[in-house]
């Protein structure tokens, strides 16, 4: 079982560590499919391990950085003109809540930006850090069958 991460390089593993981290969706757990030759358990455990580590650094980022812009335009008037895309991201906070928004976020979004759109609307970092992470290790397992069914799915075919 510990024969898998001594095969590969180290740049590699930290690489797909980052990836998962930011991107899960679109680049993070594709290339930790490629890295673990499609297992799912060491899929899962090592997206599960980074996107916890990801939503941890991400969450309390957005929260330094919400609570520095707020005291930065404390002085200044609020205006009530919305932009188009923040209307998007209210509708989709009223429409799905904090549990929608967590488990759209690795896929469509990213991490940062899902973490920093959850801890706007809602204060507990545990909530989000908790919801996150469990989207990203039920994202790595539904990656992972649909790649192995696919793979498998493409050798019948082909044979």
């Amino acid at each position: 079982m510990f024969y898998i991460c001594s095969e590969m390089s180290w740049t590699a593993i930290c690489s797909v560590f980052v990836l998962t981290a930011i991107l899960p969706g679109k680049a993070g757990i594709p290339a930790a499919l490629v890295l673990f030759h499609q297992q799912l358990g060491w899929v899962m455990l090592y997206c599960g391990i980074a996107g916890c580590f990801g939503s941890i650094i991400f969450t309390y980022l957005s929260s330094w950085i919400l609570n520095a812009l707020k005291s930065r335009f404390a002085n200044q008037r609020k205006g009530i003109y919305i932009r188009n895309y923040l209307r998007r991201i209210i509708k989709i906070k009223n429409q799905f809540g904090l549990h929608g928004l967590t488990l759209i976020s690795p896929i469509f979004l990213s991490i940062p930006l899902g973490a920093f759109i959850a801890k706007k609307f809602y204060k507990n970092n545990f909530k989000i850090i908790l919801y996150m992470s469990v989207s990203i290790v039920l994202w790595s397992a539904v990656y992972s069958l649909v790649f192995k069914f696919s793979n498998l799915l493409l050798d019948t075919l082909l044979h």
